[in-house]
């Protein structure tokens, strides 16, 4: 049993009580359903897996995020993709470190913006913990923080339009960000990052005004593709610098808490 299935499992028995479903409702006309979903989340035909996994999700059953979980971590990305997705409407927490391992390290992409969306689906910024080997010391922080507040001012100065990213420029970056005596590598690495801001901005512009792309409805699945693509560029920086505080985009962000998300 690989970690996530034993994670997950054990999120069931103890969050859920997983043999709870089928005993209470033995023999119903539910029971027979969510027996009939299982047997189609091994079928081989993909719109009847991914069926099956997008309604065993929203009836929640206990006892089927183990047979989930095993689809999760299948070879084909579209039997990944359509678990996760399935996995995502149970709204649980004890998911979210699984989720958000899937979104930085899946070699599929579609995957990848699947888990992420789950991460931002399920408020899981409080429940996931990050490498510690990669944390900067308080002063890159500082001038990474100090960078995104300077990005999101002069993306409002400009109005989202073109000209922004030339008053960062202005501000002389590499004197900006050195210190007496800063070893080379660290201000690579304050570099790095604040290019990684810079890219954050570039598509932070994008989903500034959301009214500019029409209607939140029809378009609800581009909406959250440009969040998902707006926040893994976020968590890069998070990884390095996990305190750091971005622009929260509320209209956006409270697309991720509706059940309509597919």
């Amino acid at each position: 049993m690989s970690p996530l299935h034993r994670i997950i499992v054990l999120t069931c028995a103890v969050l859920f009580s997983c043999s709870l479903p089928t005993n209470v409702f033995a023999g119903s006309e539910l029971v027979n359903e969510i027996l009939r979903l299982r047997k189609d989340l091994l079928s081989e035909e993909l719109s009847v897996m991914c069926d099956a996994a997008k309604d065993l999700g929203e009836i929640k059953d206990a006892e089927s995020i183990e047979p989930l979980a095993k689809r999760v971590e299948n070879n084909n990305p579209q039997i990944r993709k359509c678990a996760i997705e399935g996995l995502r409407l149970y709204g649980d927490p004890g998911f979210c470190q699984d989720f958000y391992t899937i979104w930085l390290s899946d070699n599929d992409i579609a995957v990848r913006k699947a888990a992420g969306i789950s991460v931002l689906a399920n408020s899981c910024d409080q429940y996931i913990e990050r490498k510690t080997e990669y944390l900067m010391d308080s002063k890159t922080c500082g001038y990474t923080q100090f960078f995104v507040n300077s990005i999101r001012d002069a993306i409002l100065a400009k109005n989202g339009s073109d000209g922004w990213q030339k008053s960062i420029i202005e501000m002389n970056i590499k004197e900006t960000i050195r210190d007496e005596d800063t070893p080379e590598e660290i201000m690579n690495m304050r570099l790095n990052l604040v290019f990684a801001a810079m890219d954050w901005g570039e598509t932070a512009v994008l989903i500034r005004d959301y009214s500019d792309l029409g209607d939140v409805e029809i378009n609800r699945k581009e909406y959250i593709s440009y969040i998902e693509s707006y926040s893994i560029k976020e968590e890069y920086i998070k990884q390095f610098c996990p305190q750091t505080l971005f622009p929260d985009y509320s209209v956006w962000n409270s697309l991720l808490r509706k059940n309509a998300i597919k």
